[in-house]
């Protein structure tokens, strides 16, 4: 692996990572109140 693709790899993943648990919390706060906030 490249040094120059490998920065690019962890932003991707960090990024997905960050959209699944900010997707997740919120299902949950809205599974809780019952409707959008």
């Amino acid at each position: 692996m490249c040094k120059s693709c490998r920065p690019a790899l962890l932003r991707i993943k960090y990024m997905l990572s960050g959209i699944l648990v900010h997707s997740l919390v919120f299902a949950i706060a809205v599974g809780r109140n019952g409707q959008y906030v």
